[in-house]
């Protein structure tokens, strides 16, 4: 390092090959930030418009089912008998589009046993190996 046209290269040069790695690196790290903070918006926004949906569709079910135990036909069927009341239910349940439409009084367990059809479903009687499923110790 004698010459200098090479010493004056040297320090030329020196602050680019240390200053441009540095300047990229923190380029990138901002922009990563920014672009993280662009996707945590975006997925909180799609959760809240994806929970007011489900809460528009859970009252407008609440009161289809409030209107069904307050229809006249609803306390015929039950007066009619078991099998006239289950039929109502069953027709009701179809047609509001619930997978299951259980009638509990003051007299019934908290929690009734899952209708029959429900039971014959292959996805819980025949479960994936990869579930897991653990019991409580009683």
């Amino acid at each position: 390092m004698t010459s200098i046209r090479l010493r004056l290269l040297v320090l030329a040069l020196l602050p680019l090959v240390f200053l441009l790695p540095l300047l990229l690196g923190v380029t990138m790290v901002r922009w990563i930030n920014k672009f993280d903070d662009l996707l945590i918006a975006k997925v909180a926004s799609d959760l809240r418009v994806a929970e007011q949906y489900f809460t528009q569709i859970e009252a407008d079910t609440a009161s289809k089912v409030a209107a069904l135990a307050q229809s006249a036909r609803f306390a015929s069927a039950r007066e009619a008998g078991p099998d006239a009341f289950a039929a109502l239910l069953s027709d009701e349940r179809r047609a509001l589009g619930l997978d299951y439409l259980i009638y509990r009084d003051a007299t019934t367990s908290p929690c009734p046993p899952l209708p029959h059809h429900l039971l014959q479903l292959p996805s819980l009687t025949h479960p994936s190996p990869h579930l897991r499923f653990s019991m409580p110790a009683s």
